[in-house]
Formats: structure tokens, C-alpha cells, sequence
């Protein structure tokens, strides 16, 4: 059985994003506002596990534990001895880490969306793609329509300032049954930057489906 996207493909209807792109460093008179900026990763802090149905969230302490369990979600985990690379700050609007470029489509309240430089070609039609069936649940959309041509492009949530950097994550785990049967169609987990989108467990899930989630923060401190 496919998965059934519902009124997801609403959520495709994406105006074209159009790249800023910044091959020379950044610098004012001003210190603070000196670019590159380079941050070191200090570890993760997590948020609590919240668990979700078709019909809402799940109270119930017995209930979410459970789901916490059959979902997988406790089998992700964050180690501060995972090895991060540096975030460098190129400019105000531009961030590389390693080999991978991203630019600024949005700020707010201190808040910068980036998104990666390059894009991957998806398909809405293959209902196993993972990048697709979470996207419903991401409040920065990294899906982008071209024509009818869809591609993804991963995303950094980024708070900073001159001496800190935060980056917003996303735990997501999802059990796919069937509506009817209750028969297990898929499990499905993934981790990435981006923020809950609550909406979308009204308009992705079925009957039957569950969702575990957790929001972290990865900690970055300025790099001496």
C-alpha cells in the first residue's frame, strides 16, 4: 500500500527560492561585525519527547512511553562525543560547514533560515522517500517547486550572536499503519535541523499513524 499524501501536496505549492550567494568575506569598521566567524560545537541540549496521532497529542503517560519506544525515538541519540565540524559564519547571510555552503532565505527575531546551495531532485510520487513524508512536519519548508519540478535542499534553523551560535533541531519519528488493519506500511526516522510544524498531524496522518518528536538545540560557542 502507498502512502497516501491526503492534502499534503498543498504544501508544495512553493514560490521558487531564489539563492543569495557570497564568494567574498564580509567586513565592517565595527568588530563585532567581522566576518568569517568561526564557532566550535559544545554539545546538544534536548528538549522532551512529545508523541502524536491523527487526533492529537498523547497525554498519557503510559501511552507516549510506549510510543516513544515502538516509534524508535529512543534510539536516537546525541552524544557530546560525536565529532561536529566548526559553523563558519562567511558572512551575515552565509554559513559553511565543511565542504557544504548554505545561504539566508529568512530572519526573524534573531532567527535565520539558511538553506544548503544545493539542491537534490525529488519525487512526489515515490511514497518511500523519507525527505517527502516528513516534510508536512517541518515549519521551514525545504521542498521547492520549480516549474512542477520539485527539489529538496536540507536547512539550518540558526540563532547567533558574536559569541554564541544555536541550531535548531528535529527528531522525528514516524509509524505508518494501515488505516483499516491496523498492519504496520512503514517506520521512519529522521534527524534534522528545522522546527515542528503542529498542522501538519492534521494533514498527513491516518488513522492508526503515530509520530514521536523531539526538538534539540545544538550548542556552538566562538571559536578563539
Amino acid at each position: 500500500m502507498k502512502f497516501s499524501y491526503k492534502p499534503i501536496l498543498l504544501l508544495f505549492t512553493i514560490t521558487s527560492i531564489t539563492g543569495l550567494s557570497c564568494k567574498k568575506d564580509y567586513q565592517t569598521s565595527n568588530s563585532t561585525n567581522t566576518f568569517p566567524k568561526t564557532f566550535q560545537y559544545q554539545g546538544v541540549t534536548l528538549s522532551t519527547e512529545r508523541v502524536f496521532t491523527y487526533q492529537g497529542e498523547v497525554t498519557d503517560p503510559a501511552i507516549k512511553a510506549k510510543a516513544i519506544t515502538s516509534t524508535g525515538l529512543n534510539l536516537i541519540s546525541h552524544p557530546i562525543s560525536t565529532k561536529q565540524n566548526d559553523i563558519a559564519f562567511t558572512s551575515p547571510k552565509t554559513i559553511q560547514i565543511a565542504a557544504d555552503h548554505y545561504h539566508s532565505i529568512s530572519s526573524a527575531g534573531g532567527k535565520q533560515a539558511f538553506f544548503n546551495d544545493v539542491d537534490s531532485e525529488i519525487s512526489l510520487d515515490n511514497g518511500d522517500d523519507v525527505r517527502a513524508k516528513f516534510s508536512p512536519f517541518y515549519k521551514y519548508m525545504n521542498i521547492v517547486n520549480d516549474n512542477n519540478k520539485y527539489s529538496y535542499r536540507s536547512s539550518l534553523i540558526v540563532n547567533s550572536d558574536n559569541s554564541e551560535a544555536k541550531i535548531n533541531g528535529l527528531d522525528i519519528c514516524f509509524l505508518h499503519r494501515d488505516p483499516v488493519t491496523n498492519k504496520l506500511i512503514g517506520k521512519y526516522m529522521t534527524s534534522s535541523s528545522n522546527e515542528f510544524n503542529l498542522p501538519g498531524i492534521n494533514m498527513a496522518l491516518d488513522k492508526n499513524d503515530t509520530i514521536a518528536i523531539r526538538e534539540f538545540t545544538s550548542n556552538y560557542l566562538i571559536k578563539k
